[in-house]
């Protein structure tokens, strides 16, 4: 019996030894020191193309820090005369690209012009005169002119889905809620965006429908209209 007490003991001797020793080693070892380094990006505009999101939308080609990659075309179909057409949906989106990284804003204008010139030398869209109609048709091998059309662009407002508005940017969107009474042959307001808005690139789709309305002193025919689109830098008032 006193031999088993002795030696439990020295087993709880050397134990409490082994312990002490191992708990002063752990103490002497030193933490590391941590080590940093930097992350550096020079951050440029990007003055490419930017093709359209929706791969459906024929997209304009044009490049630049500031774009308008897509715009929209309208398709009223039939109208009785005296009557009012609607475009109750949009086929293609009016999109924007702001890729210049300063946070100045913008301002989408839209305009009735003429036709182009020579298309083979890029050659401009010719200007109308204040009330001279934008819509014409060929009626009997002459053509007519539309008289008194009246074309609402009703706001355009980002794409949602489901209720959703579906971004592609982080930032703040562009103003939504902005309407033209009635297209005319000089730049009118449709989108905007203020002060650090509208960065990156943003998919508009139509709120409500466009509508066209044509006076009963029209001769019958098939009539066509075009519209040109800018984006300028800045929102205007």
């Amino acid at each position: 019996m006193k031999k088993m007490t002795l030696t439990t003991a020295a087993l709880l001797a050397v134990l409490a030894t082994s312990t002490t020793t191992t708990s002063v080693f752990a103490e002497d070892v030193a933490v590391p020191e941590p080590a940093h380094s930097k992350g550096h990006v020079i951050v440029d505009p990007d003055d490419g193309e930017t093709k359209p999101v929706d791969p459906t939308d024929p997209g304009t080609g044009n490049k630049g820090p500031l774009s308008l990659d897509n715009v929209p075309s309208f398709d009223f179909d039939h109208v009785k005369i005296g009557g009012t057409a609607s475009n109750d949906t949009l086929n293609e989106h009016l999109q924007t690209s702001d890729k210049r990284g300063t946070g100045a804003g913008w301002t989408v204008n839209v305009k009735y012009v003429g036709a182009q010139g020579d298309k083979a030398k890029n050659e401009a869209w010719a200007t109308l005169a204040d009330g001279e109609s934008a819509w014409t048709a060929t009626v009997d091998g002459a053509e007519v002119k539309g008289q008194g059309f009246v074309f609402n662009m009703t706001e355009f407002a980002p794409v949602t889905v489901d209720g959703a508005t579906v971004s592609y940017n982080e930032g703040a969107a562009p103003t939504t809620g902005i309407s033209i009474a009635n297209v005319s042959n000089v730049d009118q307001k449709i989108a905007e965006a203020g002060k650090d808005a509208g960065m990156g690139t943003w998919v508009q789709a139509e709120a409500t429908a466009a509508t066209l309305t044509v006076p009963g002193n029209n001769k019958a025919g098939d009539y066509t209209a075009n519209l040109e689109w800018s984006i300028v830098s800045a929102p205007q008032g």
